[in-house]
């Protein structure tokens, strides 16, 4: 409820989200033993702040939130606050990056907050797109891996980031661990999607296997 909160949220939108194959009667009932339960336990923490109320006499409930910092609200805020990335502001964007620590109720299987989930990962992703490339341009090529290894580690299953990597490795000579992420990329198709890297990404993948294996040859010819 919290995109909604300080909105009056009618009962059988409430009913029809949560509990669409019951019948009304055991429905409400459910409804009724979870606010009970929610206000039970915010009382319990001295959460001051937060409470539920039905003004329309249980027709409807508002959450409202005062005096409470919700971390989603305050990272969006601080993301759209966000200067122009130069060198002079691109630690506060790492900050801002950094802040954002997984999908928003990602523990939680709820259809109804997906849509939220998505748009957040698209907003942190091309942040992080944005501080990644600002990096590379000013050759800070070590920066831009530790952006790009977030990433990874949040959403594995994104084929442009393992090549990202691969081409900065290759910027950096560090062989082994350009071989290590066209392995994972592999691995990771092959689990989710049951396919092959790109043909772009196994092109660029031959030539610089070529190209090493040239250059290895030259130093001890």
């Amino acid at each position: 409820m919290l995109e909604h909160k300080n909105e009056m949220i009618f009962r059988d939108t409430i009913l029809e989200l949560f509990w669409p194959e019951s019948d009304i009667d055991k429905a409400s009932k459910q409804l009724y033993t979870a606010i009970y339960t929610i206000r039970k336990t915010l009382k319990n923490y001295g959460v001051e702040g937060v409470k539920i109320s039905s003004p329309l006499l249980s027709s409807g409930y508002k959450l409202v939130v005062e005096n409470i910092v919700v971390d989603v609200e305050q990272w969006l805020t601080r993301l759209k606050l966000l200067p122009p990335i130069q060198q002079t502001t691109v630690d506060e964007h790492e900050q801002v990056f950094q802040m954002y620590t997984g999908d928003y109720l990602g523990d939680c299987d709820y259809l109804w907050a997906e849509s939220e989930r998505e748009r957040l990962r698209r907003l942190w992703l091309h942040h992080a797109q944005q501080l990644s490339e600002f990096y590379i341009r000013n050759e800070s090529y070590n920066a831009a891996i530790k952006v790009q290894e977030k990433v990874q580690e949040l959403y594995a299953d994104a084929e442009d980031n393992y090549f990202t990597l691969m081409k900065l490795y290759e910027l950096l000579s560090n062989s082994a661990a350009v071989e290590e992420q066209y392995g994972l990329l592999k691995k990771m198709l092959q689990e989710h999607l049951a396919v092959e890297p790109s043909e772009e990404i196994e092109d660029w993948y031959r030539r610089w296997k070529q190209t090493n294996a040239t250059s290895y040859m030259d130093v001890f010819s």
